[in-house]
């Protein structure tokens, strides 16, 4: 009689699960088991929070369960995605049809957490690897600025090739410009006065800007204490 296997299988999961088993329906009969992942370091003494992982596990028993699958749902999950609830259900979905015949939700529950326990610690090694792959690559890029680059032959030759053209260069635009300063010394001894003065504008922009200031006014009051000092009686003398 399946109603009679289906209830007494009901009743041994609510004994089993007890808080974690909450009915849903009468008919068809249908219910959902809290699965939670345990943390597998807990026992280890590692205090550091890991991934916990929730979900209810919803079965309900068509009309010849256990001959039959029942149906199964993975529902108000946490820290799963899509991707990892079709994979969840896949494991299930094969695991009912190797247990069609025999009551097989405590296994499926049982392999559900299983499943979600071993997730846990994969997602914690896959953490523990980038963090040591972090410290690696930033250890090897410490050691390179401390080391600089290798020096080969060629790599040598070839800095060597571009510093002495530099210096080669650097030498000609020196010499270019003391042959210019050499030049201008020799120009500038024979030139005469008015030759200096029409090649340096300098010179004839000045007395420009002198003639455009126009007047001077001259302020006398600066001279009275000389003047008054100059002996000039004899000049009016002879004058007279």
């Amino acid at each position: 009689d399946y109603k009679e296997e289906q209830q007494q299988e009901l009743e041994a999961l609510e004994s089993i699960y007890f808080d974690e088993f909450e009915k849903i329906n009468d008919d068809p009969p249908s219910f959902r088991i809290l699965v939670e992942s345990q943390d597998p370091y807990e026992d280890l003494g590692d205090d550091e929070q890991h991934d916990i992982i929730r979900c209810y596990l919803y079965i309900e028993y068509p009309s010849t369960y256990p001959e039959v699958k029942p149906v199964m749902e993975i529902q108000d999950y946490e820290g799963l995605d899509e991707s990892d609830i079709n994979s969840l259900l896949e494991e299930l979905d094969q695991a009912a049809e190797e247990n069609i015949g025999m009551g097989m939700v405590f296994t499926l529950s049982s392999q559900l957490k299983e499943t979600i326990d071993n997730l846990v610690v994969e997602r914690k090694e896959q953490k523990e690897r980038e963090e040591e792959e972090r410290i690696k690559r930033e250890e090897e890029e410490e050691r390179k600025k401390h080391e600089g680059t290798k020096v080969t032959v060629e790599s040598f030759l070839a800095w060597k090739a571009k510093f002495d053209q530099e210096q080669k260069e650097l030498e000609e635009e020196n010499q270019m410009k003391q042959k210019k300063k050499n030049e201008f010394k020799k120009i500038k001894s024979v030139l005469t006065g008015r030759q200096l003065f029409e090649q340096d504008t300098t010179l004839l922009d000045s007395d420009k800007a002198f003639a455009e200031e126009g007047d001077v006014e001259v302020d006398l009051a600066l001279f009275e204490d000389e003047m008054e000092n100059l002996d000039i009686s004899d000049e009016e003398d002879e004058d007279e």
